[in-house]
C-alpha cells in the first residue's frame, strides 16, 4: 500500500482504492485494477477501479471518496464501461458502486433502470464511515459465496454484525 503524505482528497481518494485492492486481493480471485483493465479493453472502460474475475460472472467496482454525490453523467459512464466489458466477454458483469455519499437521485433511477431491462446488475453501496462501507462490501461478496482469506489461507470470518472493522 502506498503512503500518503498529505490529506488532500484526491490522496485520501487513492488511499481509500489501495484499501480496496488490497481486500479484493483476498478473495484469491484474479483482480485487475484500472490500468491493467484500461490496457485490457481499451480507454472507453476508464471509469472501473478494480474488476474480479469470477468464473461465471465479472465483478466490476468503481470507488469514490468524494464528499459530494456521485451525479448522472458519472453513473452513466461507469454503467456504459460494466456494459462494454459484458460485451466484450460475453459474460454477465456486476457493478458496485461504491461511495462515500449516496448518488443523486437521477443517478439512482438510472442504476434501477438499467437493472429492469439488462442482464447486468448495479448496486450502490455508501456510507461516510469507510470501515463500515469495506464491510458491506464483504457482506455482499459472502452472501454471493466470495470469500476473504487470511494471508496462512484460511477463511476470514466475517462478524455477524458490523463492529469496527477496519
Amino acid at each position: 500500500m502506498q503512503s500518503y503524505l498529505n490529506n488532500t482528497p484526491q490522496s485520501l481518494g487513492l488511499l481509500f482504492e489501495d484499501e480496496v485492492h488490497e481486500l479484493l486481493v483476498q478473495t484469491k480471485l484474479p483482480v485487475l485494477r484500472e490500468k491493467d483493465i484500461v490496457k485490457k479493453y481499451g480507454q472507453n472502460v476508464k471509469g472501473i477501479d478494480h474488476l474480479l474475475l469470477h468464473q461465471d460472472y465479472i465483478i466490476c467496482i468503481q470507488d469514490k471518496r468524494t464528499s459530494s454525490s456521485p451525479v448522472l453523467s458519472v453513473v452513466n459512464h461507469f454503467i456504459q464501461c460494466v456494459e462494454s466489458i459484458s460485451w466484450k466477454e460475453n459474460k454477465k458483469c456486476i457493478g458496485i458502486y461504491l461511495t462515500k455519499q449516496g448518488l443523486t437521485g437521477p443517478a439512482r433511477t438510472a442504476i434501477s433502470d438499467t437493472n429492469s431491462r439488462n442482464k447486468n446488475q448495479f448496486i450502490e453501496l455508501h456510507d461516510d464511515n469507510l470501515s463500515r462501507l469495506k464491510y458491506k462490501l464483504l457482506d455482499l461478496f459472502y452472501s454471493n459465496h466470495i470469500y476473504i482469506y487470511e494471508s496462512d489461507d484460511s477463511l476470514y470470518m466475517l462478524p455477524a454484525r458490523f463492529e469496527g472493522f477496519t
